[in-house]
């Protein structure tokens, strides 16, 4: 009582204390490692859980610029939906886009930057990945990012934010090259267009210009059937040789029409 009114937490008699101690003792260091284990065990169950909702919110902010770009109708809006999903991850970027028909350099403020244009001009065919200090330019074929502040100092980050923004320009290249053949189709829709209303207007002109043959020609065939039939009372001609004469003409005009309607057929 007297120990326990001096502040102490326990107490030992002396008869017991060498057996009591060596006991209390054991039971203490085995709490202490049990509990080390339990906390490592805790510290361990913590980082995976943040790894797995980090991934899993990296995987959703790569899901929704898929289905955003998908609605983008032209390279401005889709710089703009892929600087939303790059500002998720913290990063300052510079973006190049280049389709078939034009090139688009662009900030997060949507404006572009003359040196970090010409830099992504020039890095564009120097391979997937070009790490310098904590800059890195990543290429996926039509598009070209420079990121400003890539986290070198963190390792698993680093790694992460390499593979999901690389699958992000591969959204974006994607949508690129879906733009592109958007493009060509209405160029062909209006080049097929064009040529059609052409040949329209030319089938037209040649029916009116094979109309005033047929007319030319008929009125001169015809014409020259009356003449030939208004002298064959000069001719001093039988009746037999006059019909065979008539027959012959008669038989030049029908087969001169069925020529010419074969040929507008």
């Amino acid at each position: 009582l007297a120990a326990y009114s001096c502040g102490a937490d326990d107490y030992l008699g002396v008869d017991d204390l060498i057996t009591e101690l060596h006991g209390r003792l054991e039971r203490i260091i085995i709490n202490k490692i049990a509990n080390d284990q339990l906390k490592l065990q805790l510290a361990q169950a913590n980082e995976m859980a943040f790894i797995a909702m980090s991934g899993t919110s990296d995987l959703g902010v790569n899901i929704q610029f898929l289905l955003d770009a998908n609605e983008c109708n032209n390279l401005d809006e889709l710089g703009m939906r892929l600087f939303q999903a790059l500002k998720s991850y913290g990063l300052s970027c510079s973006l190049q886009l280049r389709s078939q028909f034009s090139e688009k350099n662009m900030e997060a403020n949507g404006m572009a930057k003359s040196l970090e244009s010409k830099l992504l001009s020039e890095m564009k065919d120097q391979g997937r990945y070009v790490d310098f200090s904590h800059r890195s330019v990543i290429n996926y074929e039509s598009v070209s990012l420079l990121v400003k502040n890539m986290p070198i100092e963190d390792e698993k980050k680093y790694g992460a934010i390499k593979d999901n923004v690389f699958s992000l320009l591969q959204g974006a290249n994607a949508r690129i090259q879906a733009l592109d053949t958007l493009e060509n189709l209405a160029l062909e829709k209006n080049l097929v267009r064009s040529l059609t209303l052409k040949m329209k207007d030319l089938m037209s002109s040649i029916d009116d210009s094979y109309q005033e043959v047929m007319k030319d020609i008929a009125n001169v065939v015809e014409d020259m059937a009356d003449k030939i039939e208004a002298s064959m009372h000069f001719l001093g001609m039988d009746e037999a040789q006059e019909k065979s004469l008539q027959d012959t003409i008669e038989g030049g005009i029908l087969s001169t029409n069925n020529i010419f309607s074969e040929g507008l057929r």
